[in-house]
């Protein structure tokens, strides 16, 4: 469809995000009320749409934002194991916190993939 040639363009042409060099993926935040008015991009575009529709308001409430990210993935590499998507970091005491998203979406760019599991 359109939007997705309009998402795999703005992907093309993303500027490198600030990550080590040679990274393979990278995160970005998206305001909550930027992505309602004023989308820089295809993705904010698309998590303004969701934001908008009142069965999402309904299950999700209100929220400040969306996190969204990118990752390269080479046909020829392995499948991802199991995994749930998680921030990790450790506190000044030196233990760890780990917190997993309320809720979540997976958008395929390609034919191909795995099954995804969300839960």
């Amino acid at each position: 469809s359109e939007q997705v040639g309009l998402l795999r363009q703005f992907l093309e042409s993303c500027p490198p995000p600030e990550v080590q060099p040679r990274a393979l993926t990278a995160s970005y935040w998206a305001d909550a009320g930027a992505c309602r008015l004023q989308p820089t991009n295809p993705v904010e575009a698309l998590v303004g749409h969701l934001l908008r529709r009142p069965d999402v308001r309904e299950a999700i409430g209100e929220v400040a934002g969306a996190e969204w990210w990118w990752q390269d993935v080479d046909q020829e590499d392995p499948p991802k194991v199991y995994h749930t998507d998680q921030n990790l970091w450790l506190e000044d005491d030196g233990t760890s916190t780990r917190r997993h998203p309320a809720f979540g979406s997976v958008l395929y760019l390609t034919g191909q993939g795995g099954p995804t599991v969300v839960f």
